[in-house]
């Protein structure tokens, strides 16, 4: 790792007018604290890991990425991202795979794709 790298973040675009939304739906979804950023529309934190909000007027031009999060109970976290907006997709080629863990995709309302799988199958990532 590079001694002059402190920190990363992921950014996540979005249209100006649905920031708020989706600092909303994050924190309803996957508990994310809000944090302030003075260079970012937007800032949270999901699971230790800081995702800066910014505006794009269209952000389906953009080229996309997946979020693997770990949890504890992955059905309880499906559900709460559901029920937060957050729609449940077939699994695809580009799914992680942990040797017969539990693992759902979700797609969020800003088209965001997030794994959810059991938090013990992120340690064989390291």
């Amino acid at each position: 790792m590079d001694p002059q790298l402190s920190a990363v973040g992921i950014i996540l675009y979005v249209e100006p007018e649905k920031v708020n939304d989706a600092v909303a739906f994050y924190k309803a979804a996957f508990d994310a604290v809000e944090a302030n950023d003075p260079y970012f529309a937007a800032q949270v934190i999901i699971g230790g890991t800081v995702y800066l909000i910014e505006y794009h007027e269209d952000p389906s031009d953009l080229t996309g990425s997946a979020t693997t999060v770990g949890v504890a109970d992955v059905a309880a976290t499906v559900q709460k991202a559901v029920s937060a907006g957050a729609v449940e997709e077939e699994l695809d080629e580009f799914a992680p795979t942990y040797a017969g863990q539990h693992i759902v995709k979700l797609r969020d309302p800003f088209g965001y794709v997030w794994y959810i799988c059991e938090g013990k199958s992120l340690a064989k990532l390291q």
